[in-house]
């Protein structure tokens, strides 16, 4: 018996140390955090009271993350297992953001990655790597559990107490600092406090989908289409796509802004404030209060269309009932070699007028999901060295070409009778193993400009007076900001001459740059905007593509 007794108590011990270890060996760890402090007394002139108080929080914080899973492991079995997957989710997912970011998860990365849930397979097929890696690494926490005995002493309200006081802190922290300083804590717990902080992360103002308001004038054309696409980067599209545009003998006139930012970097919150026409100087404040452009359009006397090659208009983009219920027309839109997005286009322009707002698959990741296995692209740039020093970047040539070129190939066949107008541009720029991080919707840390760097075009088959000379005038210059105004001025409303604002204005600044993080202005914080030197963005990229065909 003394035996047992003695096998089950170094089992314990083993199971703690086990246990103790992953939550620490989780990034950051608490050494990382060291440095912190150091600065943190170094701004209060070494005082020691300052000294003591960083030090007691931090030992505080670390000593909750693991004790809540040192005592969940002593629990009876159903305590036990429930609580050993709010652990192990947590770390897990952590985990797996640290190896793909670099970095650790803040609290904006998470609300960022919460809004983007409807691609959460594009995720998993793309960075199913290192979520096996990560649940590998966090596995001696299943051990732990299993090696230390269950004891007979009610012992779950303290883990369950321990585990919530912990959640509790993220919480009171995430909320005081407005989601600063979230990235430094410990993982065992941290993931919960992000999803229950969203519960006090209130909005600025109430929703707004619809407004009375009329048009100051009548809408430039029949038929106005804006055409999103996805992830496709200015610098791939100007020497993949572009050129084969120009080469085509389509009645269209084409109208090449050249190099513009996009609002953001990420998908979710660039969809939502063009559809909100959202302005740069107030952006969290438009995406509330702004009208959807399906109300403008409709006040406008347009039918409204919504092709969406992705997920239809559900599920993303934060797309929901009512404002499904100003579109008149949804059918559902597919793309790639049975693509039928352009006749669909023909049906929006056979009928009465009408705006369209085209959602396009692209070339989000993975990439090599996004064309057939037996399809390569034709396009020189394969050969180009910077293409040829990553697979990835090979494979992302061929997926825009496939998606993207089709498309464009496909609507230069197509050109209708009525004045039809298309705006395009893509929600944001990809960065491709150019620098350390997300190829996009980095937030907190290591944002990059090629994030939010795209094309913008404006196709007619009418001659627009003074389109071609903005174009020219400025190329290079131009914000989607920039370009809701104009398609603003394009259905009728704007006091202002369309020819002195958007795309089209004569003088002023570049908008400085895009909005990382959310636009909704998280805890009532202004949105943050990644400055762009576009000169200076330009010469990287002709850096990157020296020695191309």
């Amino acid at each position: 018996m003394k035996s047992l007794a003695l096998n089950a108590r170094v089992r314990g011990v083993v199971g703690l140390l086990l246990i103790g270890l992953t939550c620490l060996a989780q990034p950051p760890e608490i050494w990382t955090i060291i440095p912190r402090v150091v600065a943190v007394v170094n701004l209060n002139e070494g005082s020691t009271p300052t000294l003591a108080y960083e030090l007691a929080r931090l030992v505080g914080i670390f000593a909750l993350a693991v004790a809540a899973p040192m005592l969940a492991a002593f629990c009876s079995p159903r305590w036990k297992w429930f609580l050993f997957l709010l652990f192990f989710s947590s770390l897990v997912t952590n985990a797996v953001f640290h190896r793909v970011s670099g970095h650790s998860m803040a609290y904006v990365d998470w609300v960022i990655l919460w809004q983007a849930k409807a691609n959460i397979g594009d995720a998993v097929s793309e960075y199913f790597r290192p979520l096996v890696k990560a649940t590998i690494g966090v596995t001696p926490l299943l051990a732990g559990f299993m090696l230390v005995p269950v004891v007979q002493r009610r012992i779950w309200p303290w883990a369950a107490g321990a585990t919530l006081l912990s959640i509790g802190v993220f919480v009171a922290q995430c909320v005081t600092t407005q989601g600063g300083d979230t990235g430094l804590f410990p993982r065992s717990t941290s993931l919960h406090g992000k999803l229950v902080s969203t519960a006090f992360d209130r909005p600025m103002a109430r929703y707004t989908y619809a407004t009375d308001r009329q048009p100051d004038a009548k809408p430039i054309a029949d038929h106005i289409v804006l055409v999103i696409d996805e992830s496709v980067s200015h610098d791939y599209f100007s020497r993949v796509v572009l050129p084969r545009i120009r080469a085509s003998n389509s009645a269209w006139r084409v109208h090449d802004f050249g190099l513009a930012t996009s609002m953001s970097n990420c998908s979710m919150a660039t969809n939502v404030m063009l559809r909100k026409l959202a302005g740069a100087d107030s952006v969290a404040l438009d995406v509330y209060r702004n009208p959807l452009v399906w109300s403008l359009a409709r006040n406008a006397g347009l039918a409204t269309w919504l092709l969406d090659a992705q997920l239809g208009g559900f599920g993303h983009n934060l797309f929901d009932d009512v404002e499904r219920s100003l579109i008149d027309h949804r059918p559902w839109v597919r793309t790639g070699h049975d693509a039928n997005l352009v006749d669909r286009l023909r049906a929006a322009w056979s009928g009465a007028p009408s705006f369209t707002l085209v959602i396009k698959q692209g070339a989000h990741f993975p990439y090599e999901k996004k064309y057939p296995a037996r399809y390569a692209s034709d396009s020189p740039v394969l050969s180009a060295p910077y293409v040829r020093g990553s697979e990835r970047r090979t494979h992302y040539v061929n997926a825009v070409d496939y998606q993207t070129g089709d498309f464009f190939r496909r609507l230069s066949e197509v050109v209708p009778a009525a004045r039809t107008i298309v705006l395009y541009t893509s929600d944001h720029g990809q960065n491709i193993e150019d620098s350390p991080g997300l190829t996009h919707c980095n937030s907190s840390v290591g944002v990059q400009a090629i994030e939010g760097i795209v094309p913008l075009l404006i196709l007619a088959n009418f001659d627009v007076g003074g389109l071609a000379e903005a174009a020219t005038r400025n190329r290079d210059r131009m914000s989607q900001f920039d370009m809701v105004e104009t398609l603003r001025g394009f259905l009728g409303y704007g006091s202002q001459s369309m020819a002195s604002s958007g795309l089209f204005r004569a003088s002023g600044d570049p908008v400085p740059g895009f909005v990382y993080g959310s636009p909704f202005g998280f805890f009532g914080r202004p949105v943050q905007m990644l400055p762009v030197d576009r000169p200076a963005y330009r010469r990287q990229e002709n850096e990157r593509w020296s020695n191309s065909p």
